[in-house]
C-alpha cells in the first residue's frame, strides 16, 4: 500500500482498539508511526528504509525483532 494507506490502517488501529501510545508499521520502504500521547491530538511520522551496499546485509534474520527492539527503546527514552 502506499504511505498514506499504511497511516490511516494505524490511525483506525488506535481509535479501534484505543491504543494508548503507538501503531509502528514497517513495511519494504521504511516505518510509518502513528502516535497520540496521552489522549492527544494523532500524529504521524514516516521514515524512510535505509539503502545499503550490495553484499552489506547477510541475512535478514532477526531483522523484525531488531526493529521492534529499537522501536521500543526509543519510546522508553522518549527519543522523538
Amino acid at each position: 500500500g502506499t504511505i498514506s494507506q499504511i497511516e490511516q490502517a494505524a490511525r483506525l488501529l488506535i481509535e479501534a482498539y484505543s491504543v494508548q501510545r503507538t501503531v509502528t508499521v514497517h513495511f519494504d520502504r521504511g516505518a510509518v508511526c502513528v502516535s497520540r500521547e496521552y489522549n492527544s491530538t494523532i500524529e504521524c511520522f514516516f521514515q524512510g528504509s535505509f539503502y545499503l551496499p550490495k553484499g552489506y546485509i547477510r541475512s535478514a534474520v532477526g531483522a523484525g525483532d531488531g526493529f521492534a527492539a529499537g522501536v521500543i527503546y526509543g519510546i522508553h527514552k522518549k527519543w522523538p
